[in-house]
Parts: C-alpha cells; sequence; structure tokens
C-alpha cells in the first residue's frame, strides 16, 4: 500500500549517516509502527536520538475534519507504541521522538512532532 510505499522511499534517507537502524513495520504489543529507528549500538554508543514515524495518508480531496480525525488516531497510535517494553531497550539513552507524517493525496500535509521523551 502507499504506506509501504512512502516507508520505503524514507528508509535510503535513514541509513545515510549509519548511526541509526531502521526498522520498518516494527512489532509492538499495539501493532506495527511504520519506522523505528533506533541508535546501531555496535559501532555508535553515542546517539542521543531515536524515532517512531507513522505514516498517515487520504485522498487528495480530503476535508479538513477527515485529516484532523486521522491526526488523532495516528497520535494515539504513536503513543501506544512507544509504550511497548522493546522500546526503551532498544532506545536506551536516548531521546525517543514521536513523529506524525500526513499525506493528502501526493502532497504531504502534516508534519510533526508528536511528543518526545528521554528513555
Amino acid at each position: 500500500g502507499l504506506s509501504r510505499g512512502l516507508s520505503l522511499k524514507f528508509l535510503p534517507a535513514t541509513r545515510s549517516g549509519k548511526k541509526l537502524f531502521p526498522r520498518d513495520h516494527f512489532p509492538t504489543k499495539s501493532g506495527n509502527c511504520d519506522f523505528f529507528l533506533f541508535p546501531e549500538r555496535t559501532y555508535y554508543g553515542d546517539v542521543p536520538h531515536s524515532y517512531i514515524v507513522e505514516f498517515k495518508h487520504l485522498k487528495k480531496g480530503a476535508k479538513k475534519q477527515e485529516l484532523e480525525a486521522q491526526r488523532k488516531e495516528g497520535v494515539a497510535q504513536l503513543k501506544a507504541y512507544a509504550k511497548d517494553r522493546k522500546i526503551p531497550a532498544l532506545a536506551k539513552g536516548t531521546t525517543l521522538h514521536l513523529l506524525l507524517v500526513q499525506y493528502r493525496g501526493p502532497k504531504m500535509a502534516n508534519c510533526e512532532l508528536v511528543g518526545e521523551r528521554k528513555l
């Protein structure tokens, strides 16, 4: 689907510094998050940040209310994913950032940091 396609486009950008290990469709108790990026600890122990990224998409003609409803759903998903016990184990010592990216048709409608916490 579109989410998988967006994830595949996003993946090469995450490996440019090679300090973050990207996992797409990472399984949590609340479902699979689109992307979880955590430090590559084998070679880089000093990485200060980790990320969970959720992609959402609507049809081109979607109304503002639909975008907001989808935003609320995405924020709830991100917060639920962040509570999974595997996340702190893999991203210990980093600041975890929760990012929501929304598309309306082919255009990005919203890219938002919806939360962060020190692990």
